[in-house]
């Protein structure tokens, strides 16, 4: 509500550091979110 364009994503098996923890799944979640901006 307060977040219109905000998006919830879920990386499973992953904790705090979904950069360090599933990198590929955090750069294809960034890029998606990037991606739907335009």
């Amino acid at each position: 509500r307060e977040l219109p364009c905000a998006e919830l994503l879920v990386i499973p098996d992953c904790g705090h550091l979904p950069q360090e923890e599933q990198p590929e799944a955090f750069v294809r979640g960034v890029q998606a979110f990037v991606g739907g901006l335009r």
